[in-house]
């Protein structure tokens, strides 16, 4: 019976776990030091366009999640990746199509047109969605005919609202 038991535990502590919203990307994850993600983006044929001064560096034309987006921004928090965003040009749909896929994956952590600091900025934006598991944050936003879609860790200096 307590074998049973342990099973059963660990079961649902896995499935707990493996649906958190995700913090790596292109191999990189949130949290790890700057020069093993840049080493890790160059290995994979990635040119760096730093941007030491506002602590960011870009790279262009990555494919994640079944999209291939145009620009990918890596914040720099302490030396470490702060945040990772995501942007490409709107096409007819694509909103829709992104968040449909996010829902999917995430909808135990949607919490609509709100930030983590629950104040509504969905006034802001054209259109923008928020998923949060408690540590991860993930915000889509399409404005101007660009899709953004950002992860960022709770613990960040910053929140949502400054930084959108």
């Amino acid at each position: 019976m307590k074998r049973l038991i342990t099973i059963l535990f660990l079961v649902f502590i896995s499935l707990n776990l493996s649906a958190q919203i995700q913090r790596t990307f292109l191999g990189c994850t949130i949290g790890e030091p700057i020069q093993s993600v840049k080493d890790k983006l160059e290995k994979q044929g990635f040119k760096i366009n730093n941007q030491s001064s506002i602590g960011q560096f870009h790279i262009r034309n990555a494919q994640f999640g079944g999209e291939y987006w145009w620009y990918v921004t890596f914040s720099i928090s302490g030396e470490k990746l702060g945040y990772v965003e995501f942007k490409l040009h709107q096409e007819d749909g694509e909103f829709k199509r992104l968040n449909d896929k996010l829902m999917t994956k995430y909808k135990d952590y949607y919490r609509s047109n709100e930030s983590t600091e629950g104040e509504d900025i969905s006034s802001f934006y054209k259109v923008k969605k928020v998923y949060f598991d408690g540590m991860t944050e993930c915000i889509v936003t399409l404005e101007n005919n660009t899709l953004t879609m950002k992860y960022y860790p709770k613990q960040s200096e910053s929140t949502a609202f400054n930084e959108l």
